[in-house]
Order: C-alpha cells, then sequence, then structure tokens
C-alpha cells in the first residue's frame, strides 16, 4: 500500500516535554548553574545509565563539588518537585496522535529515580499518549551514543526511514540521522513558535530587572570577568543605569572592575574603556576634569599621531572610534585629524571585517561604535554617512550571533536602513524561554583570542534593536 505520509513515527525526547529545575527563591542548598555542571559530570552519566544508585551518586558527586551529599539531595529533590509540562509541544504531540496509524514515542537520558517521581507527577493521560517510553538507565546507555539509538529502533520495531526525531541537542539529532531517521531540532521550530506568540521586549526587560547589576561578562571558556565596559553599554542602550554596575567614577577608567583576568594583574587604565565612560556618564564629570582627560590623552599619540590604548606607552595598541566620540561629544574632534584619517580609511577599505579588529569581535561591533560616532559629529555624519550606509547594508543578512544582529540593526537604522528584515526575524527567534537572548561575542583578548561577551549586554542590545525597528516601521 502506498504511502500518505512521509513518516508514521514521531520520537519526542521527554527533556523538551518536562523542565525542572530548582527553583528561582527556593530554599534550596545548590544554584541552578551548580545542579547543571554536576549534571555534565562522568557521575551523572552513570547514575543516568543505571551504574549508580541514587545514594551512590550524591556520594560520589559531593566530593567533586565540595559540598555535602545531603546538600545534592535536597537540591535534586526540590528540582523533580518543580516539574513543568510545555503545553505547546503537548498540544503539537496530541495532533499527531489523533492521526491514524500515527505511532509516537518517547526516549529520555534519565536516572530511576528521576523517572519514578516524573511518572508519578505527570497525569496518566499524558503517559497515554506515547506508545512506548524508553529512559536511559533501563536501556543502560545515554543518547546520543549510537547503541541507545538501535535499542529503541528494535524494542519500537521501527522502520528509521519512516522516522522522524525531535530533540533540542543537536548531537542527539545527528546520531539519529546517521541511522536513516528524519531528524528536527525542536529548539529551532519552538523558538519560532515563541517568537510568534510572545512579547519579546516585554519578556526581555523582565529578564534584565530580575538581574540588574549582575550582568558580568563571561569568556567562551567559562571564565566570568567583572569588567566595566559591558556595564556602561547596558546602562547607554537601556537608558536605565540602574540596571547595569557602574563602577565608581574616577577620572581615568580601567577595563577591569578588579586585578587583569587571564592577562597581567597589573592593568592600566585604557583610553577605549576611558571614552565610553565619558560619553556614557558624562554627567559625572565636571568639564575641567573632561579636558584634562583629552589633553591627557592627546599625549599618548604614536609616531603617525594616532591614539594608543592604554595609558602606559609599554602597550602601544591602537583602539580609536569611541575615542573620537569622546572628544567630538566634547567639541574637540578637530585634536584628531590623524586618527579620525585612520578610522576613516578602515571603514573605507574595510579592514574591520570579516575579522573585526584587535580587540573587538567581527565586523559589527565596528559599525555599531561609528554609528556612536555619526550621531554626536554633524560633520563626520556629512562627510562619511553615505559610505557608511553602503557598509552597514553589506552586512545585512550576513551571519552572526545576537549581539552582533542587534548591533548590525541598531547601526542600520542610525541611518534610515529599515527595509530588510531579516536579521531582526533571525534575532526574534534566537529569544530564549526566560526572556533573555544567549551571549554574544564583543571582545577578544588580543594574544590569546579568547572571546568575551555578556548575556546582559547582548539581551540589552536585542530589547532595543526591537524595539526601534519597530518604532521605524510603525508597527
Amino acid at each position: 500500500m502506498a504511502h500518505t505520509r512521509t513518516c508514521d513515527n514521531f520520537v519526542f525526547n521527554l527533556g523538551d516535554l518536562f523542565h525542572w529545575s530548582a527553583r528561582p527563591g527556593a530554599p534550596v542548598a545548590l544554584d541552578s548553574r551548580t545542579m547543571q555542571r554536576m549534571m555534565r559530570t562522568r557521575s551523572f552519566f552513570e547514575y543516568e545509565r543505571g551504574n549508580l544508585t541514587q545514594d551512590e551518586f550524591y556520594t560520589s558527586i559531593g566530593p567533586q563539588f565540595t559540598v555535602p551529599a545531603s546538600d545534592v539531595a535536597e537540591s535534586f529533590e526540590a528540582g523533580r518537585a518543580s516539574v513543568t509540562a510545555d503545553e505547546r509541544l503537548l498540544h503539537l504531540i496530541r495532533h499527531l496522535k489523533s492521526s491514524p496509524g500515527v505511532h509516537v514515542y518517547a526516549v529520555s537520558n534519565m536516572s530511576s529515580p528521576d523517572w519514578t517521581s516524573l511518572s508519578k507527577r505527570v497525569d496518566e493521560a499524558v503517559w497515554a499518549l506515547f506508545d512506548i517510553i524508553l529512559i536511559s538507565a533501563e536501556i543502560g546507555e545515554r543518547m546520543p551514543n549510537l547503541s541507545f539509538y538501535h535499542h529503541v529502533l528494535q524494542r519500537t520495531d521501527m522502520d528509521p526511514v519512516r522516522t522522524a526525531y525531535i530533540d533540542s541537542t543537536i548531537e542527539n539529532v545527528t546520531s539519529a540521522i546517521s541511522l536513516g531517521m528524519t531528524g528536527l531540532v525542536f529548539a529551532t521550530l519552538a523558538r519560532r513558535i515563541r517568537a510568534l506568540s510572545r512579547d519579546a521586549i516585554r519578556d526581555g526587560e523582565n529578564y534584565l530587572s530580575a538581574h540588574a547589576g549582575q550582568m558580568w561578562s563571561t569568556t567562551d571558556t567559562g571564565v566570568e570577568l567583572h569588567e566595566n565596559f559591558a556595564q556602561f553599554l547596558i546602562a547607554e542602550v537601556t537608558r536605565k543605569p540602574a540596571l547595569a554596575n557602574l563602577p565608581h567614577p574616577t577620572r581615568l577608567m580601567r577595563f577591569f572592575r578588579e586585578a587583569g583576568v587571564l592577562t597581567t594583574e597589573e592593568f592600566p587604565p585604557d583610553v577605549d574603556t576611558t571614552s565610553i565612560a565619558y560619553t556614557v556618564t558624562g554627567d559625572r564629570y565636571p568639564a575641567k576634569t573632561k579636558n584634562d582627560t583629552m589633553d591627557e590623552i592627546l599625549g599618548l599619540r604614536n609616531e603617525d599621531g594616532i591614539i594608543l590604548t592604554y595609558f602606559d606607552h609599554s602597550r602601544p595598541r591602537i583602539v580609536c572610534v569611541n575615542t573620537l566620540t569622546f572628544f567630538h561629544a566634547n567639541g574637540r574632534g578637530n585634536d584628531l585629524p590623524e586618527t579620525f584619517d585612520w578610522v576613516s580609511h578602515v571603514l573605507k577599505d574595510r579592514a574591520y571585517a570579516p575579522a573585526g579588529t584587535l580587540y573587538y569581535y567581527g565586523p559589527d561591533p565596528f559599525l555599531y561604535f561609528f554609528s556612536r560616532l555619526l550621531s554626536v559629529s554633524p560633520s563626520i555624519h556629512e562627510k562619511l554617512v553615505e559610505l557608511f550606509r553602503e557598509r552597514v547594508s553589506e552586512r545585512l543578512g550576513a551571519p552572526g550571533d545576537a549581539l552582533a544582529l542587534s548591533m548590525r540593526i541598531l547601526a542600520a537604522l542610525s541611518v534610515g536602513l529599515i527595509r530588510d528584515s531579516r536579521d531582526y526575524e533571525r534575532l526574534l527567534t534566537m529569544q530564549e524561554e526566560d526572556g533573555s537572548w544567549p551571549t554574544g561575542w564583543i571582545y577578544k583578548f588580543g594574544a590569546s583570542g579568547i572571546l568575551v561577551g555578556n548575556k546582559g549586554l547582548t539581551t540589552a542590545m536585542a530589547v532595543t534593536a526591537i524595539r526601534k525597528f519597530r518604532e521605524a516601521r510603525g508597527s
């Protein structure tokens, strides 16, 4: 008999249907970040395979994180008690199940105690939607290992060619595809649905308010950085300084809040952070202090007359756009003709692309900061706005993370580019369940290439970009 549809079998990961974690504000011993780290350890994987009992897992994982086993037990039990179901996914499953001849299955990396708790907490009508449910503790193997999927195919007698596997984890989907199944990354679909049904601006602002003063930067190697630059940008783009953790104003500002991290501990003040501080929080500095600081910056020019980055002649690096903005915003732009000429050539010759500059990751931060310069200098705007508009147009639709897209949208809107909605639509689909956007990368360590990003800054930029795009389009 001829098939009337591509797939008869649909396999869902229970981890996408049910979510549990330590509830915000709940009196538990461990925070959610620590628990997530625990769930990426070998001990937890063995627990999910059924090779460790619950007590053995608690006892083995505690010393790895220097916490008592009782604290681990308390926190995991609180997580189990906070289970919630994704009603939109349940609706989709019910719709699939209503079609004659369709079989729906569920799989999960899950320990026996977690499954026992979950099965008791969820209504039997939900479990009745699945023909078979298979968990890693029963199989003795975890996804994405191929032996897990071989076992599932054997137990269900499914034809992989007639089977769709839906999961939010790309590695799991890849394994299913390698065995002949059709793989669908559920997170992409879910985010598209959320983008259509949620208030992106409200949810983003709620995230920012809930994390006010605590939105520190991180590296792509997992190191948290308490740095000042991102805090100034958060305050500027949101126009709500209380959301940021602004440093005490000093005449010369440093990138790091305290000692240097992943670099020399004694890290000097730099012109870039100082310039951002004066342009974002200029009301905290008297005019004489501003002029004294600009005078000192003028003493930091190299042999070509271009401003250096650090208030330290032993570090001859160059970062200039924000310095030009500082000078032009305070009526002294003509003091830096060589620096302006050099930055103009960077824009003209696309020297910022494709890798970005020494300290900034990718082309979009340069264009965003250049848009700030245009906004404070009518003379530069008159000279370079058409070239700038051309350079921004070249970036529309290009790949980029959420921060790159947000900065690009804001740069485009600053010169009236509102017709192209590709980056706006992509940005909407990137918003996460908690209202934030994934960490976007903005800086890089010049020597090591380690990337630095900030989830709060990315979210602040995204909220502002979406709001301004809608205002420009009248929607």
